[in-house]
């Protein structure tokens, strides 16, 4: 038995000795966990497509222990380069921190929307827009999510983006504990900029 969704690919781990296991975040389940049988391969055919941020169709077969990924028509196929490095790490942080705050099978067309045009937005952005906008983004997930409404009037300056990096950093370190190892990276490059 199988089931189509669209979603987008959030963590990727190794698992077994030639699988991975895939956290997405679809449109109609939410946040799900499947295995990519073989992934870890060289000559897996889905490994090409399952690369994180990558925005896909994805059949899902119902497996005992996991779900397992059996086909994938990606819609937007992300690439990271020099140039989108530190895009990248922004955006591995802000999808962190929201895979610690969603449950899981809980969907939400409001926020996989906004993840996508989150994970879109950063990978055309500078590091500093891509600052902001994570700032932004948790904001809203935090919002969404029930956790109070932080207002985002005023903060597109950047004399006030720190003030907001602030409020939201603060509300993050208390509901996600301990923080995910993309922190630590993030945190660098919002400092050394």
């Amino acid at each position: 038995m199988t089931y189509d969704v669209e979603g987008i690919i959030l963590e990727k781990k190794p698992f077994r000795e030639n699988d991975r296991l895939f956290t997405l975040y679809t449109r109609e389940r939410g946040k799900i966990s499947v295995v990519g049988i073989s992934t870890r391969k060289k000559e897996s055919k889905l490994a090409g497509n399952l690369e994180l941020f990558t925005k896909a169709y994805f059949t899902i077969a119902h497996g005992k222990a996991f779900d397992r990924i059996a086909t994938v028509d990606p819609i937007v196929h992300r690439t990271v380069s020099e140039s989108t490095w530190d895009s990248f790490i922004a955006t591995t942080y802000g999808t962190n921190i929201m895979c610690s705050l969603v449950h899981w099978e809980e969907p939400s067309l409001e926020l996989y929307t906004l993840l996508d045009a989150y994970v879109a937005a950063l990978f055309e952005k500078t590091f500093a827009d891509a600052v902001w906008y994570t700032d932004a983004f948790h904001a809203r997930c935090l919002e969404l999510l029930g956790h109070g409404a932080i207002s985002l009037a005023g903060y597109h300056e950047q004399n006030h983006a720190k003030e907001l990096r602030g409020r939201v950093d603060t509300m993050v370190r208390t509901l996600c504990d301990p923080l995910p190892p993309s922190a630590v990276f993030y945190t660098y490059l919002t400092n050394r900029k």
